[in-house]
């Protein structure tokens, strides 16, 4: 087996000796002297012996390069001579007579074995260090191998560049303890106990005791950065030189001082004059920028002056181009807040480029700090609070879906740590609480896998709970969650995924934050389970499940236009989970197909889209709303609207719909009743003019628009012309139409529907089935009903549903029963645009035992109870024994 390591360090003063002796000669004998230099070519490389200014000794090899050229020293063994050790280190001194200008300065070593093969790596250079840079290359070789020569060479990608080249020796030294030798001054600084991003005074302290203990977290730290201290590549590049920063500011530890500051200036300033070649660049500044301003405020004292005061002037070039892309001095004129990414992003860099600016060298650099901070307080306090936080997204459901959202979200939560640990503002917390009970019921019973919402690019029916950046945004949220119930439930949430899956591999983002973030020890109790049931009004997402269970059922209920960037048209639509496993889904993908309401469980009406999605156009006319959200331990109810989601505004509106309404009985654990009333105008057809041409409308006309009610199964579903059944991992699932009476059912195979649309758009693994359950004629009031129910195979309780005979005209009736549970007499409104306060009557199908549902009334209103084992009558009466709840639900046992 055989390893090598190349790695750089910095020295300022360190014992030397020269090259060989006299035998400095370009293309010499090595048959006598055993020494080469070459040149790549004479006209842009030239190698001379300096002898006025060696690094020690009377003399050091001098190369001048220019442009694409190198030169190198090499040295081969006289036969018979070559060591036999196992163990050996290839080092070589560096300096620069000046900064490279315009170029990069590549150093290569190279050992020859006897096998013919070659051990080889490569190093970029500091550019700009006047200090000499020691390189060091351990060499392990099998038992039989031996190394016959070795060579380093300079090359120059661009430029020019005057340097040093000196002491290049192969020394028998073990690997471990070859390198470590040439640091001057040991291998450690003073850690540094001021505070910095992310390492207020008391985190430091934490990390400092983790490194002493060599906790289970840190000893995963420095492993990581054990194990990529040697490579000349890494992928991620940005967040492991902030890790080695960290890491030499609590420990001292210069090599992790000198590897940070070699990953930045490769990373950060490379390029001349603006330093990174993707500070312009949308996604990768929103993702990378803060590693810039972490490594350099934990390294800093890695810096020379002369360095601090250009990397200042990249930084600042860097703040001028995102203040000019927001249209910061015209009130942000330019700025898309749709792009809830791009917006958290840069109020959180433009903050980060602000604060490392303030203490500036230069004061104009200075001066510009104030309107970096500015930008970034505003885009915070305008836009991710007042915008985000407190409307479109209020609640803690954040509308980018679950792929994106966690990501998204980590901007503001830092942001108010930097703020509140280095300039002592204290946001309020309650909206990072809200994130905690989001995720507590978005994930599935069991923790099998989240609900989805959303664009999603890597999809499949169950994801696991760490990806995504799940698992690092947990971590945040329990380093700033001050309510101590809510930050034991995060850890509950993070604990139970590491039981379950274990810790993420790959980025050095996650082991970062880990060590930062998790809590050295494990909750002591279970913690509070909060409500079964959990409303975020600014998505419109609706969370009920029937228990807390690793059995229970989840439902998902959801109902708000696309108002961001990657948030879906779901308007009134739902999933079920049963157990931790899907029963029904959404779709999930990114845009277009998946985006739209065929591939959601919801309603379908003729309209400007292809399909008849709401949101038509990507214009939707307003907001949906709910009017009951109602949870007890037996049952959900939710009632929405959302009429202005299918209307359209623009030049060609149209406000068809005068009432499109759903309401959904959860009868806990695996009954659902769904209940659609669509209202039309058939005299609105200005939309259907121009998308539907083929239809042949003209103005005057009158149209009645189609209505469907989608129903999305995970299986092949089998229809037996009075239900539909699916089988799908363990669980059935049976979907039964009560109205409309006269009907037609069309089962639609996905992989066929979708057969000619871009996988990313409807992934394979996403095309299911989907049945579309319309009146055979159209109408302009439509009632459409179905009940749902669902177990694992074989279990599933046979439900019978009827329709009441005799209702007050305000309600629709139905009487359920099914085996094991006690009969539900369930009254929906007809109305849901105000509260119904007048007498309510209903034909009684049972003499006692029932359970009696009734929403849609006004909320406070008193009702006297009367029945004769044929009808049952509701009076409305101030004196009445039965008051309606603040839900507007009335509910009694007969």
């Amino acid at each position: 087996m055989r390893t090598h390591l190349l790695s750089i360090i910095l020295a300022n003063s360190i014992s030397m000796h020269a090259l060989a002796d006299q035998s400095h000669l370009v293309n010499a004998d090595f048959e006598q002297g055993f020494n080469e230099f070459t040149a790549s070519n004479p006209q842009t490389a030239q190698l001379t012996l300096n002898q006025i200014e060696p690094i020690s000794g009377i003399q050091s090899l001098q190369l001048s390069l220019t442009n694409w050229s190198s030169g190198s020293y090499s040295y081969f063994y006289p036969w018979g001579q070559a060591p036999t050790l196992l163990g050996m280190t290839l080092r070589a001194k560096v300096k620069l007579l000046n900064p490279v200008q315009g170029g990069t300065l590549q150093l290569r070593s190279l050992v020859k074995v006897n096998s013919g093969q070659h051990i080889q790596d490569s190093i970029n250079l500091n550019p700009f260090t006047e200090q000499i840079q020691t390189i060091c290359q351990p060499i392990i070789l099998s038992e039989d191998e031996q190394v016959t020569g070795y060579s380093i060479a300079l090359a120059l990608q661009g430029g020019t560049a005057e340097v040093l080249l000196d002491d290049v020796t192969l020394t028998p030294n073990l690997p471990n303890e070859a390198c470590a030798s040439d640091i001057d001054d040991g291998i450690h600084n003073n850690p540094s106990l001021e505070p910095s991003y992310l390492l207020p005074a008391d985190r430091i302290a934490r990390l400092a005791q983790a490194a002493q203990k060599e906790t289970p977290a840190w000893q995963t730290f420095q492993s990581k950065l054990a194990a990529n201290l040697a490579k000349e590549r890494i992928y991620n590049t940005w967040d492991y030189a902030g890790a080695y920063a960290l890491s030499y500011r609590i420990t001292g530890n210069k090599i992790h001082g000198t590897k940070a500051k070699q990953l930045f200036l490769e990373r950060y300033v490379s390029e001349p004059i603006v330093g990174w070649q993707y500070y312009s660049n949308r996604n990768l500044f929103r993702s990378q920028a803060r590693w810039s301003q972490y490594t350099y405020a934990w390294a800093k004292t890695m810096f020379s002056e002369q360095q601090q005061r250009d990397i200042e002037a990249i930084f600042a070039l860097w703040g001028d181009y995102w203040l000019d892309y927001l249209g910061y001095s015209d009130d942000f004129s330019k700025m898309r807040w749709q792009d809830t990414d791009e917006v958290t992003s840069l109020a959180e860099n433009l903050s980060l480029l602000g604060m490392t600016l303030q203490n500036a060298h230069d004061p104009q650099i200075r001066e510009k700090s104030t309107q970096y901070l500015n930008a970034g307080d505003r885009l915070l306090k305008e836009y991710v609070v007042d915008k985000f936080m407190d409307d479109v997204m209020a609640g803690g459901v954040w509308a980018e879906g679950i792929d994106y959202s966690p990501g998204t979200m980590m901007h503001w939560m830092r942001l108010y740590m930097y703020n509140k640990e280095l300039r002592n503002i204290d946001y309020p917390n309650d909206y990072a609480e809200q994130v905690v009970l989001a995720y507590l019921h978005q994930t599935l019973a069991g923790g099998t896998g989240m609900y989805f919402y959303g664009d999603q690019e890597h999809v499949d029916d169950y994801v696991p709970l760490s990806g995504d950046h799940r698992y690092a945004m947990m971590l945040h949220l329990i380093a700033m969650v001050e309510n101590p119930e809510r930050r034991i439930q995060a850890q509950a949430w993070l604990e139970q995924v590491i039981e379950k899956e274990g810790y993420p591999n790959g980025s050095m983002d996650t082991g970062l934050e880990r060590v930062l973030f998790e809590p050295e020890e494990p909750i002591s109790e279970a913690p509070q389970q909060p409500s079964t049931f959990f409303y975020a009004p600014g998505t419109g997402l609706v969370a009920s499940r029937s228990d807390w269970s690793r059995s229970a059922t989840n439902l998902y209920f959801l109902n708000s236009p696309a108002i961001v960037d990657h948030q879906h048209f779901d308007t009134l639509s739902f999933d079920i989970a049963h157990a931790g496993k899907w029963i029904t889904k959404e779709m999930t993908g990114y845009g277009k197909f998946a985006i739209n309401s065929t591939a959601h469980n919801t309603i379908l009406i003729e309209n400007a889209t292809h399909d008849g999605s709401s949101n038509p156009a990507h214009r939707a006319a307003g907001r949906g709303q709910y009017v009951t959200l109602y949870d007890s331990p037996k049952m959900s109810f939710i009632a929405a609207r959302a009429e202005q989601t299918y209307n359209m505004l623009g030049y060609w509106q149209a406000n068809y719909a005068k009432k499109i309404a759903r309401q959904l009985v959860f009868l806990k654990p695996n009954i659902v009743l769904v209940y659609d009333s669509i209202e039309t105008e058939p005299s609105v057809i200005r939309d259907l003019m121009q998308y539907h041409q083929e239809l042949g409308l003209q103005t005057g006309d009158q149209y009645v628009r189609s209505v469907k009610q989608n129903q999305r199964f995970l299986a092949q579903p089998m229809f037996d012309g009075d239900r539909v059944s699916s089988i799908n991992d363990g669980k059935e699932f049976i979907y039964q139409p009560i109205l409309p009476k006269d009907y037609t059912l069309s089962i639609v195979d996905e992989t066929q529907y979708y057969q000619d649309v871009l996988t990313y758009q409807a992934p394979l693994n996403q095309r299911k089935w989907h049945t579309q359950l319309e009146a055979n004629t159209p109408q302009v009031n439509n009632e459409l009903l179905s009940v749902l129910s669902f177990a694992d195979v074989g279990e599933v309780p046979e439900v019978n549903v009827q329709e009441l005979d005799e209702v007050s005209p305000s309600h629709l009736g139905v009487y359920v029963q099914a085996a094991g549970r006690v009969d539900e007499i369930v009254l929906f409104s007809k109305e849901l645009l105000s509260p119904y306060a007048q007498d309510i009557y209903f034909s009684q199908p049972v003499e006692s035992g029932a359970t009696v549902h009734i929403n849609g009334l006004a909320a406070g209103q008193r009702y006297q109870l009367l029945h004769d084992g044929q009808q049952v009558q509701l009076r409305a009466d101030e004196q009445g024994e039965m008051l309606v709840s603040e839900q507007g639900m009335l509910i009694f046992h007969l």
